[in-house]
C-alpha cells in the first residue's frame, strides 16, 4: 500500500473523514494528525446520539479484545452481524468497512445501511445544533463526499476491485494469532470451532458483503438534533461519480506529497471561527485572517 505522507504523520491510512474534512479545511485536517483535538461539548453530544442509535439494532461481540488481532476478529464479526442485520430487519447500523483509493488504505464506519425498494442505502447521521448547519453548503459537500467515499468503498468490494485477499495482504493476517483470553471467551459464548479463526471470520465478512441487496446510488444525509435528538432534516443526493472523482484527485496530492495542505481561502475565513486550533493558536492562518 502506498505511505506518502502517512508515515511523517503517524498513520497507517487514511479515514473517510480525513477525506470528507479536506472539503471544510485541508490544513486542520493536518493538524489534527499531528495533535490530537480537545473533544468538545457538541463532539461528546454527538457521540451520544451515535451510541442510542447503534444500541437500537447493533449486535456487538460480548468478548473483550487483548491484543490487535482480537480487535480484527471484533470488527469483523460486528460488521457480518451489522450486514446479516440489514438482510434480516432492513437496517444495520455502524458497519466497519475498508478499501483502497489510489493505493491508499481507506477506512471508515458507516453510520446506518437501509433497505429501500430492494436496495441498500446508505445513510450517514449528523448531528446539529437546533437548524444551524443542515442549511450550510460547505457543511452539507463535506458530508456528501462522506457519503459518496463510503458508497464508492463498498461498490469497489462487491464488485471485486477491492477483495479478501487484498484485505488479508494489507492487514498481514497470515502471521496473526488471536489471544488464549480471547479464544476462551469466543468458546465460552459459543461460537463454532470453525469461526474461531481470524481468517475465517474475515472471509466470511466478505461473503457477507456479496448476500447484501444492491447498493443504491441514492444517499441519505440526516440531521439530528443534538438536544432533542429529533430529525431537523433528510437531504437524499444522487451517486457522483465524476464529481467525487475530481474533489479526491485533488486531496490525495495532500497524500501523495505532492503539494502543501491549503487553509481555507481568506474569503470565507469564517469557517475558522469555531476551530479547535485557532482557539489554542496553533493555526497562523487562522489568527492572521481573524486579526
Amino acid at each position: 500500500m502506498r505511505k506518502g505522507i502517512l508515515e511523517e504523520l503517524n498513520k497507517s491510512s487514511i479515514t473517510v473523514t480525513d477525506l470528507a474534512n479536506q472539503s471544510w479545511c485541508e490544513y486542520k485536517v493536518y493538524l489534527s494528525c499531528t495533535q490530537k483535538e480537545k473533544q468538545t461539548y457538541a463532539m461528546r453530544a454527538g457521540e451520544a446520539v451515535h451510541m442510542n442509535l447503534q444500541k437500537e439494532v447493533y449486535k456487538e461481540l460480548s468478548v473483550e479484545p487483548v491484543n490487535y488481532p482480537d480487535v480484527i476478529y471484533k470488527n469483523a464479526y460486528e460488521s457480518i452481524m451489522t450486514m446479516n442485520s440489514v438482510i434480516d430487519n432492513g437496517k444495520g447500523r455502524e458497519l466497519k468497512i475498508e478499501g483502497d483509493i489510489d493505493g491508499f488504505t481507506i477506512r471508515g464506519k458507516i453510520d446506518e445501511l437501509i433497505a429501500e425498494n430492494g436496495q441498500t442505502v446508505i445513510v450517514e447521521n449528523k448531528t446539529v445544533n437546533g437548524s444551524s448547519g443542515a442549511h450550510n453548503n460547505a457543511i452539507r459537500e463535506m458530508h456528501s463526499v462522506q457519503a459518496m467515499v463510503y458508497r464508492l468503498m463498498l461498490k469497489n468490494i462487491i464488485e471485486k476491485r477491492y477483495t479478501f485477499k487484498k484485505y488479508y495482504d494489507s492487514n498481514r493476517i497470515s502471521g496473526m494469532k488471536l489471544s488464549p483470553q480471547f479464544i476462551q471467551g469466543l468458546k465460552d459464548i459459543g461460537m463454532k470451532e470453525d469461526m474461531i479463526n481470524i481468517g475465517a471470520i474475515c472471509l466470511n465478512m466478505f461473503e457477507a458483503y456479496a448476500r447484501l441487496p444492491k447498493i443504491s446510488d441514492d444517499l441519505i444525509i440526516r440531521y439530528i438534533d443534538r438536544e432533542s435528538k429529533s430529525i431537523v432534516e433528510e437531504v437524499r443526493l444522487k451517486y457522483d461519480y465524476a464529481w467525487l472523482s475530481k474533489i479526491l484527485q485533488k486531496d490525495l496530492l495532500f497524500w501523495n506529497k505532492q503539494k502543501a495542505p491549503e487553509p481555507v481561502p481568506k474569503e470565507e475565513s469564517w469557517r475558522c471561527r469555531s476551530c479547535y486550533f485557532l482557539k489554542i493558536k496553533k493555526c497562523s492562518f487562522g489568527i492572521s485572517y481573524l486579526s
